[in-house]
C-alpha cells in the first residue's frame, strides 16, 4: 500500500453536482460523457469526482463529477452543471486504490488511520480520480489534509 502526501490541482473543469446512492457513482460520468458528445467539448484528462456523506442518509452521498477540458467555456450554467476554473488543494493524502483495496471505504479508513498516526486532520470530502489505462480503470483517492505538520 503506497500512500503519498501530494497536492491536487485540476484546471478547466465541467462540474455536474448531484446526490445519489454511493453504489451508483458511475452514473455521474454518463452525464459528463453525454455533455461531451452533445456540446462538442472533449476531455483532456481523467474524469474524477468528489464525495461527501449526506447528513442523516447513510446510503446517499453528495457528489461532484468533473471533466477536465482544454479551455474555459461560457454557456448555460445551473444548480447541477457549471464550469470551475481550478481546484487547487495544496496538501492531500493519496492512495492508489488499485493496490488491492476492496472499495472506497476501505481506502478512506486506511488513510484516516495514517492521518491519526501523524496527527493530521482530514477533510470529510474525498476526491477519486479514475484513469482508464488500456481498458482498466485505476482509481486514485485523494483526501485533503485540513491541518497537520508539513514535514511528517
Amino acid at each position: 500500500m503506497k500512500v503519498e502526501r501530494l497536492p491536487f490541482i485540476m484546471k478547466n473543469l465541467i462540474r455536474y453536482k448531484t446526490v445519489m446512492k454511493f453504489d451508483e457513482w458511475d452514473k455521474g460520468f454518463d452525464v459528463l460523457r453525454g455533455i461531451e458528445f452533445k456540446e462538442g467539448v472533449y476531455k483532456n484528462g481523467p474524469l474524477f469526482f468528489s464525495m461527501v456523506d449526506e447528513e442523516n442518509e447513510p446510503k446517499y452521498k453528495t457528489f461532484e463529477f468533473f471533466m477536465p477540458i482544454s479551455y474555459p467555456v461560457d454557456g448555460e450554467q445551473n444548480e447541477f452543471l457549471d464550469f470551475v476554473d481550478e481546484i487547487e488543494i495544496s496538501d492531500t493524502l493519496m492512495m492508489r486504490q488499485a493496490d488491492n483495496e476492496a472499495d472506497f471505504s476501505s481506502v478512506r479508513n486506511k488513510l484516516e488511520k495514517i492521518a491519526e498516526e501523524h496527527k493530521y486532520q482530514l477533510s470529510n470530502k474525498s476526491f477519486c480520480v479514475c484513469t482508464d489505462i488500456y481498458g482498466e480503470i485505476i482509481i486514485d483517492v485523494y483526501i485533503p489534509i485540513e491541518s497537520g505538520e508539513k514535514n511528517d
